[in-house]
């Protein structure tokens, strides 16, 4: 959840446990749905898996659609709750994990532990600096055509030494509006200059579809990027990457 801390300072503890027990029922919902195999409650939270075989596409595609079902179900939580704006934050990952029982001096919970956790978590955080909702890494959304996607690049997230793609999902494809498909075809022609270090006119297509979409978070971030590779004295041979500095 988007600015937790800041909703929290304004609510008595009880006002803030009902508050949170109809956010997480809203959220549970589209999980229950999609058959989340653990969903683990964690503050302002939730980690959930869905275990299979790798070679198994609809691992993959549940939490990809209980994603979308819960950005849903938070526009109907606002609705319910007038002075409640913050937007939901999801992050997707693949890989092995463990989940069990873990803890010490004789309190366990039942968790799930390990780097695909982290990094989804990481993910997860990178949507604050984006402005997005839905960010995967793009192992998660191989192999689907029937989803409207962003590819945003490439990240190295704090703690981690090698780049990871990631994909923004913005809907299926039969839901997608036309200002969204414009938006994200525009993008890729930014985002391609971006990577070729073509700083100026990556700039100039980040600029201009903010003229445009002046709330799109990822051209935003990008034109960003491109005014501080402009006016860098040196740069590395692979500053089309994105490195971050904070969760």
């Amino acid at each position: 959840m988007q600015g937790f801390s800041t909703l929290a300072e304004k609510m008595d503890p009880g006002e803030l446990a009902e508050f949170l027990n109809d956010y997480f029922d809203s959220l549970a919902q589209p999980l229950r749905n999609h058959d989340a195999t653990v969903t683990e409650f964690r503050a302002d939270a939730i980690m959930c898996a869905w275990t299979g075989q790798p070679s198994d596409i609809e691992v993959r595609r549940k939490p990809i659609l209980a994603s979308l079902e819960a950005a849903d179900a938070i526009e109907e939580f606002k609705a319910r709750h007038d002075a409640f704006e913050a937007a939901l934050r999801i992050g997707l990952e693949t890989g092995e994990v463990y989940i069990g029982h873990s803890g010490g001096g004789g309190h366990f919970v039942y968790s799930i532990v390990g780097d695909c956790a982290n990094t989804a978590s990481r993910i997860e955080g990178l949507n604050k600096h984006l402005s997005t909702e839905v960010l995967a890494s793009e192992s998660v959304i191989e192999g689907m055509d029937d989803l409207l996607l962003r590819p945003l690049g490439q990240f190295v997230f704090v703690g981690k030494t090698e780049p990871l793609p990631i994909i923004e999902i913005l809907s299926l494809t039969t839901d997608a509006t036309a200002q969204e498909t414009e938006v994200c075809e525009r993008f890729a022609a930014g985002l391609d200059l971006f990577m070729k270090t073509e700083w100026k006119k990556a700039s100039k297509q980040f600029k201009s579809i903010l003229k445009s979409f002046p709330h799109d978070g990822p051209s935003r971030f990008y034109f960003k990027q491109c005014r501080q590779r402009i006016n860098a004295a040196s740069l590395s041979d692979n500053s089309y990457i994105i490195t971050m500095t904070e969760k």
